[in-house]
Parts: structure tokens; sequence; C-alpha cells
């Protein structure tokens, strides 16, 4: 009898594989040649999107994408063919992670860990830090100027705005420009990819503040990738009932790619 098992089995296990069943490592996608290396793709870790201990998280997203040859962006999340984050059956393979959006949101403390008093902690109010960060995997063939945007609800002001790409240990700010489409409670920056450079992390950021008070606030980023031709990137930015709504569009003889990611917290 345990033999009939084994051998059923090592037939089964044949099949499955004869199907396609196969690690997710198994699979290239059409960017493959041009995939940063593990250390060049991690970027920067967890906590280095906050100052010197200046914040504690509260909440944090990551939602994942896939870059097709003709530059769309494929939201992994939602395909039905993958069974969990390491297999898929028959013979769909599972789509690599070419780029992926993380929201994350940080309560100011009083003090940086340093013992410096935090610039961005006002007594009496609800101090917040929104980063956005979008991290390619791939070299992407179209290399213009993309555009980021950060929305959130609840009216909270905004203090200060920050932009910049994390290359190593070092801040490259150069290639960010505030957008001109800043509105009340969002902030946006047009993005200059730059060919040779690795330009694996892009973030952005808002301190954020409002009288002490208590709700259910939403926080929104969305990217926009230039693809077909060099356009500017509008945005258009909203609230409703449901949380931020960013637009993006650019003109004839152009197209634009978007990836986003949200989350939300309660204060």
């Amino acid at each position: 009898m345990k033999k009939k098992v084994i051998i059923l089995l090592t037939v089964l296990a044949l099949s499955l594989s004869s199907l396609g069943v196969y690690a997710d490592n198994d699979f290239k996608s059409s960017k493959d040649m041009n995939r940063k290396s593990d250390s060049s793709a991690l970027g920067t870790r967890s906590d280095d999107y906050i100052e010197d201990g200046e914040g504690e998280l509260v909440s944090s997203t990551i939602t994942r994408y896939h870059l097709e040859k003709d530059g769309k962006l494929v939201k992994i999340d939602d395909e039905p063919n993958i069974i969990n984050k390491r297999f898929v059956m028959l013979g769909k393979a599972m789509k690599s992670t070419d780029f992926t959006v993380k929201v994350r949101t940080y309560r100011m403390k009083p003090k940086f860990k340093s013992g410096r008093k935090n610039p961005y902690y006002h007594k009496g109010e609800d101090c917040f830090k929104f980063v956005a960060v979008g991290r390619w995997y791939v070299d992407p063939f179209f290399e213009f100027t993309d555009c980021f945007t950060l929305a959130w609800t609840d009216k909270f002001v905004l203090d200060k705005s920050f932009g910049y790409v994390q290359r190593g240990s070092k801040k490259d700010r150069s290639i960010m420009a505030v957008s001109d489409s800043v509105g009340k409670e969002s902030v946006s920056y047009d993005v200059d990819l730059q060919l040779g450079q690795d330009d694996n992390e892009i973030i952005i950021g808002a301190y954020v503040r409002k009288p002490n008070s208590k709700g259910l606030a939403y926080v929104k980023a969305k990217y926009g990738h230039v693809v077909m031709g060099a356009k500017k990137v509008s945005v258009s930015v909203g609230v409703d009932k449901k949380g931020p709504k960013i637009g993006m569009t650019v003109g004839l003889g152009s197209a634009v790619e978007t990836a986003e990611g949200s989350t939300n917290f309660k204060y």
C-alpha cells in the first residue's frame, strides 16, 4: 500500500510539473535583461523614511505591478491566476514584480532620538508625516519625465513637502521638481528619469497637521509613467467620501501608465 501511495504521488508531481507548476523565480519578465541587482533594487530600509526617530509608524501598505513590453503597468494583486506568492498552476507564470508603490504614515514625536526638538511637532495638534515610495526593480524602456502625487483627506494642513531619489546612502533631489498641480491636500512632483542611472527608489512626502480631533484619514499615492513620447503630465486632485481622487493625463502623441497605492489610519 505504501509503495502505491509513493508511486501515485510521484506520478502526480510529474504531471503537475508538465502542466507548469513552477516557483516564481523560474520565470523571467521581458525586462529581466535590465533587472536591477538585489542590492540596487532594495534601496533604503523601512526605518530610513523617517529622520532620527522623528515619528512612529502608524500605517503602511505596498502594491505590486508588472511592467509589460509596451510600458503598461499591470497590478499583480488583481490577477486571478495567482494562488499564493510562490506558485501558479496550469502553466500560467506569475508575473514578476517590476514596480511597487508603498504608502506610509507616521505620527510625529516631540523630539528626535538625538534630543533635538522636532519642528514638525505642534502641541495641541495631530501631526503626521506621509511618505510615498515608488520602487523600480527594472530599468524601464521609456525614461521621460514621470509624475508622482500624494493626496489625503480630513483637511490636514501642509507644513512642508519633499521629494528625492535614493541612490545607496545618497539622496538626489536634482531630478525632482514640484509640479504645478499642487492642491491644498496634496503634493505632486515631476520625476526626470535619467538614462544610465539607477532611479530605483523615488520618494515623496509631506509633513501635515491639524487641531487635535478624532477621525479616519485616507492617504493615496499615484505614480504616472510616461510612455511613447515626452509630454508633461497634468494632475487633478479631488476628495470624496471614498478618499482622495488623483487624475493624470498627457497630451497627444504620448500616454501615461499609472500605479497607485493607499492606506488609512485613525487619529
